[in-house]
């Protein structure tokens, strides 16, 4: 990452926080949610603020629980189904 960050690109990790956890998904596990900043095999390098949803915990619960019926491990793709995927959809839902 460190020769293409040169033109502004490379491969990194996504990862959306609220309420105090991070959710993303993964090719062996699916959606999951860890502390923020502290995925496991993932070098934590920045944040980006999409704003806040208006969604309560309980809220955020129920679409989470759908995202992992809809985003099985199974369907991960390294180019076409990600964790930049899952988190651009799950902020989308969060925030609108």
């Amino acid at each position: 990452n460190r020769l293409l960050s040169v033109w502004g690109t490379g491969a990194f990790h996504a990862g959306v926080e609220v309420y105090e956890r991070e959710f993303s998904f993964f090719s062996d596990a699916g959606v999951h949610g860890c502390p923020p900043k502290s995925c496991e095999g993932h070098a934590y390098v920045e944040s980006v603020d999409m704003g806040f949803t208006p969604m309560t915990k309980e809220e955020v619960t129920k679409v989470l629980q759908a995202m992992q019926r809809e985003w099985p491990a199974s369907g991960y793709h390294i180019l076409r189904r990600n964790c930049c995927h899952f988190s651009d959809e799950l902020c989308r839902s969060l925030v609108g």
